[in-house]
């Protein structure tokens, strides 16, 4: 059973550690090479036998999706789109013609956003630009921090 294998090399651990303290059982358990949901286990059923005590400690983990690594790699789906647009000068551009260029998710993802932000109208069938250039990209630039470990503070990031 995975808990009283875990429970053993936790009381073990315990009993010849200097400290008889694991500080973080997210650390410990990688280092032991037990999983670290068979150890939070274990921790809660020794807890209950009154064997140990325990302070729970939180912690939030970040995983970027697929899209998020293809936003890092080529950019929001937002500035994708303002870029066509700016490209296609003061006429615009069709959504049939952006879609062949950045694709329909792209598009359709972008242009939502791009309008949100007033980066671009309509002018009949076509988008128009509002501004003259590509402002920065906060969510590349959030995510790059995420997947680098940095905190973010949320802007632009949901």
């Amino acid at each position: 059973h995975k808990d009283t294998m875990a429970e053993a090399l936790i009381l073990s651990y315990l009993n010849t550690s200097d400290t008889t303290t694991i500080p973080d059982t997210f650390t410990w358990s990688e280092e032991s090479k037990v999983s670290h949901q068979d150890v939070v286990g274990a921790v809660k059923s020794l807890l209950v036998d009154a064997y140990i005590t325990a302070d729970e400690i939180t912690a939030n983990f970040f995983e970027l999706t697929s899209e998020g690594e293809q936003i890092i790699k080529d950019g929001s789906q937002e500035i994708a789109v303002l870029k066509c647009v700016l490209e296609a000068g003061a006429d615009g551009i069709g959504m049939g013609d952006l879609q062949t260029k950045v694709g329909k998710n792209v598009a359709k993802i972008g242009m939502g956003n791009c309008m949100k932000a007033k980066w671009i109208g309509k002018a009949g069938a076509n988008l128009v630009p509002k501004v003259d250039a590509v402002p920065e990209d906060e969510v590349q630039d959030a995510l790059k921090a995420l997947s680098a470990g940095s905190d973010v503070d949320g802007k632009g990031v949901q």
